[in-house]
Protein backbone atom coordinates (compact mmCIF):
# COMPACT_ATOMS: atom_id res chain seq x y z
CA UNK A 1 0.00 0.00 0.00
CA UNK A 2 1.57 3.58 -1.13
CA UNK A 3 2.07 5.58 1.55
CA UNK A 4 0.53 8.29 -0.21
CA UNK A 5 -2.64 7.18 0.00
CA UNK A 6 -5.42 9.04 2.39
CA UNK A 7 -5.49 7.02 5.61
CA UNK A 8 -8.79 5.96 5.68
CA UNK A 9 -11.02 4.99 8.87
CA UNK A 10 -13.93 3.12 8.05
CA UNK A 11 -16.00 2.48 11.16
CA UNK A 12 -18.33 -0.71 10.83
CA UNK A 13 -20.12 -2.26 13.81
CA UNK A 14 -21.97 -4.39 11.88
CA UNK A 15 -18.56 -6.46 9.92
CA UNK A 16 -18.82 -10.35 9.03
CA UNK A 17 -18.56 -12.24 5.75
CA UNK A 18 -20.61 -14.53 6.92
CA UNK A 19 -23.97 -12.58 8.20
CA UNK A 20 -26.21 -11.11 6.14
CA UNK A 21 -27.34 -7.31 5.05
CA UNK A 22 -25.03 -4.77 7.25
CA UNK A 23 -22.62 -6.97 8.44
CA UNK A 24 -22.33 -8.32 4.44
CA UNK A 25 -22.25 -4.45 3.33
CA UNK A 26 -19.54 -3.88 5.74
CA UNK A 27 -17.31 -6.27 4.96
CA UNK A 28 -17.72 -6.40 1.25
CA UNK A 29 -17.32 -2.06 0.62
CA UNK A 30 -14.08 -2.59 2.77
CA UNK A 31 -12.57 -5.36 0.50
CA UNK A 32 -13.02 -2.72 -2.24
CA UNK A 33 -12.12 0.16 -0.93
CA UNK A 34 -8.68 -1.33 0.72
CA UNK A 35 -8.01 -1.58 -2.94
CA UNK A 36 -7.27 2.09 -3.54
CA UNK A 37 -6.97 3.62 0.15
CA UNK A 38 -4.33 3.06 3.09
CA UNK A 39 -8.01 1.21 5.04
CA UNK A 40 -8.23 0.81 8.37
CA UNK A 41 -11.69 -1.11 9.82
CA UNK A 42 -12.34 -0.25 12.80
CA UNK A 43 -15.12 -3.13 13.84
CA UNK A 44 -17.04 -4.50 16.41
CA UNK A 45 -16.15 -8.32 17.72
CA UNK A 46 -19.36 -9.25 18.69
CA UNK A 47 -23.03 -7.70 18.04
CA UNK A 48 -24.50 -5.67 20.90
CA UNK A 49 -26.03 -9.31 22.39
CA UNK A 50 -22.27 -10.63 22.32
CA UNK A 51 -23.81 -13.62 20.40
CA UNK A 52 -22.63 -13.57 17.25
CA UNK A 53 -18.65 -13.42 17.06
CA UNK A 54 -18.16 -11.04 14.23
CA UNK A 55 -14.04 -11.35 14.84
CA UNK A 56 -14.10 -15.39 14.46
CA UNK A 57 -15.77 -15.37 11.14
CA UNK A 58 -13.44 -12.53 9.66
CA UNK A 59 -10.36 -14.26 10.82
CA UNK A 60 -11.45 -17.43 9.51
CA UNK A 61 -11.59 -16.00 6.11
CA UNK A 62 -8.60 -15.64 3.96
CA UNK A 63 -9.75 -12.25 2.24
CA UNK A 64 -9.45 -10.73 6.27
CA UNK A 65 -5.63 -10.99 5.28
CA UNK A 66 -5.37 -8.03 3.15
CA UNK A 67 -7.31 -5.66 5.36
CA UNK A 68 -6.07 -3.63 8.69
CA UNK A 69 -8.81 -3.83 11.00
CA UNK A 70 -8.90 -2.54 14.81
CA UNK A 71 -11.41 -4.50 16.96
CA UNK A 72 -13.06 -2.91 19.83
CA UNK A 73 -15.56 -4.84 22.02
CA UNK A 74 -19.01 -4.16 23.28
CA UNK A 75 -19.10 -2.39 26.45
CA UNK A 76 -19.55 -4.47 29.00
CA UNK A 77 -21.34 -1.53 31.12
CA UNK A 78 -24.27 -1.81 29.36
CA UNK A 79 -27.20 -4.40 29.86
CA UNK A 80 -27.61 -6.76 26.53
CA UNK A 81 -30.76 -6.64 25.17
CA UNK A 82 -32.87 -9.45 24.90
CA UNK A 83 -34.13 -10.62 21.35
CA UNK A 84 -34.98 -7.09 19.61
CA UNK A 85 -38.47 -6.10 19.33
CA UNK A 86 -39.28 -9.09 22.63
CA UNK A 87 -39.78 -6.03 24.90
CA UNK A 88 -40.90 -2.38 24.85
CA UNK A 89 -37.38 -1.79 26.43
CA UNK A 90 -35.10 -3.65 23.91
CA UNK A 91 -34.45 -1.93 21.29
CA UNK A 92 -33.66 1.06 23.85
CA UNK A 93 -31.11 -0.97 25.43
CA UNK A 94 -30.10 -2.37 21.65
CA UNK A 95 -28.95 1.15 20.94
CA UNK A 96 -27.74 2.26 24.23
CA UNK A 97 -25.20 -0.32 24.21
CA UNK A 98 -24.32 0.19 20.25
CA UNK A 99 -23.73 3.92 21.34
CA UNK A 100 -21.55 3.18 23.98
CA UNK A 101 -19.43 1.46 21.65
CA UNK A 102 -19.54 4.22 19.03
CA UNK A 103 -18.14 5.40 22.44
CA UNK A 104 -15.22 3.28 22.72
CA UNK A 105 -14.30 3.96 19.30
CA UNK A 106 -14.02 7.50 19.81
CA UNK A 107 -11.77 6.93 23.19
CA UNK A 108 -9.55 4.47 21.30
CA UNK A 109 -9.26 6.67 17.93
CA UNK A 110 -8.08 9.89 19.96
CA UNK A 111 -4.26 9.58 19.12
CA UNK A 112 -4.49 7.72 15.25
CA UNK A 113 -3.71 10.22 12.40
CA UNK A 114 -6.47 10.02 10.23
CA UNK A 115 -7.51 11.42 6.99
CA UNK A 116 -10.61 10.55 6.18
CA UNK A 117 -13.70 9.07 8.75
CA UNK A 118 -16.13 7.22 7.19
CA UNK A 119 -18.83 6.15 9.96
CA UNK A 120 -20.09 3.45 7.57
CA UNK A 121 -22.39 1.31 9.61
CA UNK A 122 -24.26 0.42 11.83
CA UNK A 123 -25.25 4.14 11.48
CA UNK A 124 -28.52 5.19 12.99
CA UNK A 125 -29.55 8.72 13.98
CA UNK A 126 -30.32 6.83 17.41
CA UNK A 127 -26.59 5.60 17.28
CA UNK A 128 -24.31 8.23 15.86
CA UNK A 129 -22.24 10.70 18.47
CA UNK A 130 -20.84 13.44 17.60
CA UNK A 131 -18.00 13.51 19.43
CA UNK A 132 -16.70 11.63 16.26
CA UNK A 133 -16.50 15.06 15.10
CA UNK A 134 -13.07 16.19 16.37
CA UNK A 135 -10.83 12.83 15.27
CA UNK A 136 -10.30 13.62 11.67
CA UNK A 137 -10.84 16.88 8.91
CA UNK A 138 -12.93 15.42 6.92
CA UNK A 139 -16.01 13.06 7.42
CA UNK A 140 -18.39 11.10 5.75
CA UNK A 141 -21.85 9.07 6.74
CA UNK A 142 -23.71 6.65 5.81
CA UNK A 143 -25.23 5.04 3.30
CA UNK A 144 -27.59 5.78 6.46
CA UNK A 145 -31.19 4.81 6.91
CA UNK A 146 -33.42 5.27 9.98
CA UNK A 147 -35.83 7.96 10.62
CA UNK A 148 -38.77 6.44 9.39
CA UNK A 149 -41.75 6.74 10.82
CA UNK A 150 -43.35 3.25 10.87
CA UNK A 151 -47.22 4.07 9.46
CA UNK A 152 -50.10 3.52 12.01
CA UNK A 153 -52.15 1.30 9.27
CA UNK A 154 -49.59 -1.21 9.60
CA UNK A 155 -50.31 -1.75 13.87
CA UNK A 156 -51.98 -5.34 13.54
CA UNK A 157 -49.53 -7.59 15.20
CA UNK A 158 -50.92 -7.33 19.14
CA UNK A 159 -50.27 -4.80 21.45
CA UNK A 160 -47.25 -5.62 22.86
CA UNK A 161 -45.64 -5.96 19.22
CA UNK A 162 -47.68 -2.94 18.37
CA UNK A 163 -45.94 -0.59 21.49
CA UNK A 164 -42.61 -2.20 19.82
CA UNK A 165 -43.41 -0.35 16.42
CA UNK A 166 -44.92 2.82 18.55
CA UNK A 167 -41.54 3.04 20.31
CA UNK A 168 -39.48 3.30 17.35
CA UNK A 169 -41.52 5.74 15.49
CA UNK A 170 -41.73 7.44 18.86
CA UNK A 171 -37.78 7.40 19.23
CA UNK A 172 -37.00 8.03 15.42
CA UNK A 173 -39.33 11.39 15.85
CA UNK A 174 -37.78 12.65 18.69
CA UNK A 175 -33.80 12.29 17.15
CA UNK A 176 -34.72 13.93 13.78
CA UNK A 177 -34.77 16.74 16.00
CA UNK A 178 -32.25 16.06 18.89
CA UNK A 179 -29.91 14.69 16.43
CA UNK A 180 -30.14 16.93 13.79
CA UNK A 181 -27.12 18.97 14.90
CA UNK A 182 -24.72 16.82 14.94
CA UNK A 183 -24.96 15.93 11.46
CA UNK A 184 -23.74 19.72 11.04
CA UNK A 185 -20.44 19.30 11.99
CA UNK A 186 -18.15 21.14 9.97
CA UNK A 187 -15.94 18.36 8.93
CA UNK A 188 -18.40 16.61 8.04
CA UNK A 189 -18.49 16.56 3.97
CA UNK A 190 -20.59 14.29 2.49
CA UNK A 191 -23.46 12.41 3.53
CA UNK A 192 -24.90 9.04 2.34
CA UNK A 193 -28.62 8.43 2.26
CA UNK A 194 -30.46 5.52 1.26
CA UNK A 195 -33.90 6.50 1.47
CA UNK A 196 -35.73 9.75 0.43
CA UNK A 197 -36.79 10.26 4.03
CA UNK A 198 -33.43 10.58 5.08
CA UNK A 199 -32.16 12.23 1.78
CA UNK A 200 -35.17 15.07 2.77
CA UNK A 201 -34.10 14.95 6.70
CA UNK A 202 -30.43 16.48 5.91
CA UNK A 203 -31.82 19.23 3.09
CA UNK A 204 -31.00 22.62 4.13
CA UNK A 205 -27.94 21.38 6.38
CA UNK A 206 -25.42 22.71 3.56
CA UNK A 207 -23.88 18.99 2.91
CA UNK A 208 -23.60 16.94 0.17
CA UNK A 209 -26.09 14.76 0.50
CA UNK A 210 -25.80 11.75 -2.08
CA UNK A 211 -28.57 9.08 -2.67
CA UNK A 212 -26.36 5.40 -2.03
CA UNK A 213 -27.88 2.05 -2.00
CA UNK A 214 -26.57 0.73 1.46
CA UNK A 215 -26.43 -2.91 -0.50
CA UNK A 216 -24.87 -4.02 -4.03
CA UNK A 217 -24.44 -7.08 -6.08
CA UNK A 218 -21.22 -9.28 -4.84
CA UNK A 219 -18.46 -8.48 -7.61
CA UNK A 220 -17.86 -12.10 -7.46
CA UNK A 221 -21.59 -13.98 -8.80
CA UNK A 222 -20.83 -12.50 -12.56
CA UNK A 223 -23.70 -13.07 -14.84
CA UNK A 224 -26.48 -16.12 -14.57
CA UNK A 225 -27.57 -17.93 -17.97
CA UNK A 226 -31.44 -17.65 -17.85
CA UNK A 227 -32.89 -20.72 -17.94
CA UNK A 228 -36.59 -19.85 -18.90
CA UNK A 229 -36.16 -16.72 -21.17
CA UNK A 230 -38.66 -17.86 -23.49
CA UNK A 231 -41.44 -18.65 -20.81
CA UNK A 232 -44.76 -17.79 -21.98
CA UNK A 233 -46.27 -18.10 -18.37
CA UNK A 234 -49.02 -20.30 -19.49
CA UNK A 235 -48.32 -22.70 -17.25
CA UNK A 236 -48.00 -22.07 -13.55
CA UNK A 237 -46.01 -19.05 -12.36
CA UNK A 238 -43.43 -19.12 -9.89
CA UNK A 239 -43.22 -16.58 -6.92
CA UNK A 240 -40.49 -16.14 -4.77
CA UNK A 241 -40.57 -14.94 -1.14
CA UNK A 242 -37.02 -14.67 0.67
CA UNK A 243 -36.67 -13.64 4.22
CA UNK A 244 -37.21 -13.49 8.12
CA UNK A 245 -40.34 -15.27 9.23
CA UNK A 246 -41.72 -12.28 11.70
CA UNK A 247 -44.34 -9.89 11.57
CA UNK A 248 -41.80 -7.37 10.13
CA UNK A 249 -40.92 -8.66 7.16
CA UNK A 250 -44.93 -9.45 6.80
CA UNK A 251 -45.58 -12.53 4.76
CA UNK A 252 -48.56 -12.03 6.12
CA UNK A 253 -49.59 -9.90 3.39
CA UNK A 254 -48.78 -12.67 0.68
CA UNK A 255 -50.97 -15.18 2.80
CA UNK A 256 -54.39 -12.74 2.75
CA UNK A 257 -53.98 -12.20 -0.96
CA UNK A 258 -53.71 -16.09 -1.63
CA UNK A 259 -56.54 -16.52 0.77
CA UNK A 260 -58.80 -14.24 -1.13
CA UNK A 261 -57.94 -14.61 -4.33
CA UNK A 262 -58.87 -17.67 -6.10
CA UNK A 263 -57.15 -16.95 -9.33
CA UNK A 264 -53.95 -15.97 -7.62
CA UNK A 265 -54.35 -19.04 -5.42
CA UNK A 266 -54.89 -21.37 -8.62
CA UNK A 267 -52.30 -19.35 -10.77
CA UNK A 268 -49.22 -18.86 -8.64
CA UNK A 269 -47.13 -21.21 -6.72
CA UNK A 270 -45.25 -19.10 -4.00
CA UNK A 271 -42.29 -20.69 -2.51
CA UNK A 272 -41.00 -19.08 0.81
CA UNK A 273 -37.93 -19.10 2.09
CA UNK A 274 -36.48 -18.23 5.45
CA UNK A 275 -37.02 -19.51 9.27
CA UNK A 276 -38.47 -17.54 12.18
CA UNK A 277 -40.53 -16.93 14.84
CA UNK A 278 -43.87 -16.92 12.92
CA UNK A 279 -43.19 -20.46 10.64
CA UNK A 280 -45.53 -22.55 12.69
CA UNK A 281 -48.53 -19.80 12.76
CA UNK A 282 -48.01 -19.57 8.80
CA UNK A 283 -47.64 -23.31 8.29
CA UNK A 284 -51.16 -23.67 9.94
CA UNK A 285 -52.85 -21.09 7.98
CA UNK A 286 -51.50 -22.38 4.65
CA UNK A 287 -52.82 -25.62 5.51
CA UNK A 288 -55.75 -24.39 6.51
CA UNK A 289 -57.04 -22.76 3.82
CA UNK A 290 -55.60 -24.80 1.34
CA UNK A 291 -52.97 -22.38 -0.10
CA UNK A 292 -50.66 -23.20 -3.01
CA UNK A 293 -47.84 -22.07 -1.33
CA UNK A 294 -44.55 -23.81 -0.04
CA UNK A 295 -42.59 -23.06 3.36
CA UNK A 296 -39.14 -24.45 2.53
CA UNK A 297 -37.38 -23.13 5.74
CA UNK A 298 -33.95 -21.43 5.43
CA UNK A 299 -31.64 -22.44 2.78
CA UNK A 300 -27.63 -22.08 1.90
CA UNK A 301 -27.11 -18.40 0.37
CA UNK A 302 -26.44 -20.59 -3.02
CA UNK A 303 -29.19 -22.39 -2.63
CA UNK A 304 -31.07 -19.03 -2.70
CA UNK A 305 -29.77 -17.68 -5.88
CA UNK A 306 -30.65 -20.87 -7.54
CA UNK A 307 -34.50 -20.62 -6.03
CA UNK A 308 -34.22 -16.83 -7.60
CA UNK A 309 -33.02 -18.08 -11.48
CA UNK A 310 -35.72 -20.38 -11.61
CA UNK A 311 -38.46 -17.82 -10.58
CA UNK A 312 -40.15 -15.59 -12.42
CA UNK A 313 -41.04 -12.93 -10.38
CA UNK A 314 -40.23 -12.04 -6.59
CA UNK A 315 -42.68 -10.49 -4.09
CA UNK A 316 -41.06 -8.55 -1.16
CA UNK A 317 -43.69 -7.70 1.22
CA UNK A 318 -41.23 -6.12 4.02
CA UNK A 319 -42.66 -3.43 6.13
CA UNK A 320 -38.72 -2.57 7.12
CA UNK A 321 -35.86 -1.71 5.20
CA UNK A 322 -32.92 0.19 3.72
CA UNK A 323 -31.78 -1.47 0.26
CA UNK A 324 -32.24 -4.84 1.08
CA UNK A 325 -29.71 -7.44 -0.04
CA UNK A 326 -32.41 -9.63 -1.13
CA UNK A 327 -33.89 -7.10 -3.80
CA UNK A 328 -29.78 -6.91 -4.90
CA UNK A 329 -29.51 -10.39 -5.04
CA UNK A 330 -32.80 -10.71 -7.54
CA UNK A 331 -32.19 -8.36 -9.52
CA UNK A 332 -28.52 -9.67 -10.57
CA UNK A 333 -30.48 -12.70 -11.89
CA UNK A 334 -32.96 -10.44 -13.71
CA UNK A 335 -35.66 -11.45 -11.49
CA UNK A 336 -38.42 -8.65 -11.33
CA UNK A 337 -39.51 -7.70 -8.17
CA UNK A 338 -43.06 -6.88 -6.91
CA UNK A 339 -42.56 -4.62 -3.55
CA UNK A 340 -43.73 -1.35 -1.60
CA UNK A 341 -43.12 1.96 -2.94
CA UNK A 342 -41.01 2.67 -0.10
CA UNK A 343 -37.77 2.92 1.65
CA UNK A 344 -34.61 2.74 -0.52
CA UNK A 345 -36.88 0.42 -2.73
CA UNK A 346 -38.41 3.92 -4.04
CA UNK A 347 -35.08 5.61 -5.16
CA UNK A 348 -33.06 2.69 -6.27
CA UNK A 349 -35.34 0.22 -8.03
CA UNK A 350 -36.47 1.32 -11.53
CA UNK A 351 -40.73 0.99 -12.07
CA UNK A 352 -39.33 -0.65 -15.50
CA UNK A 353 -38.69 -4.03 -14.14
CA UNK A 354 -40.04 -3.37 -10.69
CA UNK A 355 -44.01 -3.59 -9.48
CA UNK A 356 -44.37 -0.86 -6.52
CA UNK A 357 -47.07 -0.79 -3.83
CA UNK A 358 -47.90 1.72 -2.13
CA UNK A 359 -46.80 1.76 1.55
CA UNK A 360 -50.25 2.87 3.92
CA UNK A 361 -51.88 0.43 5.54
CA UNK A 362 -51.77 -3.93 5.55
CA UNK A 363 -55.29 -3.40 3.99
CA UNK A 364 -53.62 -0.77 1.35
CA UNK A 365 -50.61 -3.42 0.64
CA UNK A 366 -52.96 -6.72 0.56
CA UNK A 367 -55.18 -5.01 -1.96
CA UNK A 368 -51.98 -3.46 -4.18
CA UNK A 369 -50.35 -6.96 -4.53
CA UNK A 370 -53.77 -9.01 -5.17
CA UNK A 371 -54.73 -6.49 -8.04
CA UNK A 372 -51.13 -6.31 -9.66
CA UNK A 373 -50.79 -10.82 -9.14
CA UNK A 374 -54.75 -11.13 -10.63
CA UNK A 375 -53.44 -8.63 -13.40
CA UNK A 376 -50.55 -10.96 -14.38
CA UNK A 377 -52.40 -14.03 -13.80
CA UNK A 378 -54.41 -12.45 -16.62
CA UNK A 379 -52.05 -10.93 -18.27
CA UNK A 380 -49.13 -13.04 -19.20
CA UNK A 381 -47.21 -10.18 -20.98
CA UNK A 382 -47.48 -8.28 -18.28
CA UNK A 383 -44.73 -10.54 -17.02
CA UNK A 384 -42.68 -10.90 -19.96
CA UNK A 385 -42.27 -7.52 -20.54
CA UNK A 386 -41.18 -7.10 -16.93
CA UNK A 387 -38.37 -9.88 -17.71
CA UNK A 388 -37.67 -8.28 -20.95
CA UNK A 389 -37.02 -4.95 -19.33
CA UNK A 390 -34.89 -6.38 -16.38
CA UNK A 391 -33.01 -7.74 -19.24
CA UNK A 392 -32.93 -4.99 -21.63
CA UNK A 393 -32.57 -1.98 -19.14
CA UNK A 394 -30.96 -2.98 -15.56
CA UNK A 395 -27.45 -2.93 -15.47
CA UNK A 396 -25.83 -4.15 -11.69
CA UNK A 397 -24.29 -2.19 -9.35
CA UNK A 398 -21.39 -3.87 -7.85
CA UNK A 399 -19.51 -2.71 -4.39
CA UNK A 400 -16.78 -2.19 -6.92
CA UNK A 401 -19.02 0.84 -8.40
CA UNK A 402 -19.74 1.47 -4.75
CA UNK A 403 -16.15 2.10 -3.93
CA UNK A 404 -15.43 4.48 -6.84
CA UNK A 405 -18.36 6.50 -5.79
CA UNK A 406 -17.45 6.63 -2.05
CA UNK A 407 -13.79 7.16 -2.84
CA UNK A 408 -14.43 10.63 -4.99
CA UNK A 409 -16.07 11.88 -1.86
CA UNK A 410 -12.68 10.99 0.24
CA UNK A 411 -10.84 13.25 -2.53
Amino acid sequence: MATNLKRVYLVCHEFSPEQGSECKGGWNIALELNKIVDLTVVAAETNQWGSQNYRLAVEKNVEARKLNILWISQPKKYKRPSNFGSNIFSQVSYFLRLRGWNRAVIKKLKNHQIDVLHFYNHISFRAFDSGFSPLATKIIIGPVSGVQIFPLGFLNFGIIYNCNLLLRSAINFVHRFLKRSAFQAENISAIFAVTLDDVKYFEGLNKRVIALSDMAQDSELGEVDLVHDNRNFDSEIRLLWVGRLDNLKCLDIILEVFSRSRIINSRFKLTVLGDGENFLKYERIIAEHKLNILLEGRVPFKSVRDFMIASDLMVHSSLKEAGSAVANEALSVKLPIMCHDAFGFSIHLDDHYVIKIPFISFETSVQGFQKELENIARNNSVLSQLRSNIKNHFMPTTWEDHAIIINKEYE
